[in-house]
């Protein structure tokens, strides 16, 4: 998730007004390179975890998991059409709309850590006896 958060301020900073010559290789490919790869590495233990479910359990688990991709999906869309709203052809609109989703990456990370090391310290500690 960090690798997909870093690749979009990165896809942003190759925006026209922030560099004087644009340019596809050097500014835009990099940040769509690191969020492809954030993307990947984040969901490859995702479907591992749905995997270990028991059998009664793994198409519930997967399902899960697809639908909280495909909500994640609609809701971002939604948030940047709300973004844009009846100016579609505004660069400053599309500007907010990256640094949304920075800031709901930048979110989302938190949180996970957040709950993550909750989870840890609520895990009970298990002696042999």
């Amino acid at each position: 998730m960090t690798s997909t958060s870093a690749g979009t301020p990165f896809t942003y900073s190759a925006t026209p007004e922030a560099r004087l010559e644009p340019s596809y290789v050097a500014g835009f490919l990099p940040g769509l390179i690191l969020g492809g790869v954030g993307a990947g590495l984040i969901q490859a233990p995702l479907f591992a975890a749905a995997s270990t479910l028991p059998a009664d359990r793994s198409t519930t688990g997967s399902a899960v998991l697809t639908m909280a991709r495909q909500v994640g999906s609609a809701v971002g869309v939604a948030a940047l059409v709300a973004l844009l709203g009846a100016h579609p052809h505004s660069l400053a609109l599309f500007h907010r709309g990256w640094i949304f989703e920075i800031i709901a990456a930048t979110g989302a990370a938190a949180a996970v850590l957040f709950l993550r090391s909750r989870a840890v310290s609520v895990t009970p500690s298990r002696t042999p006896g």
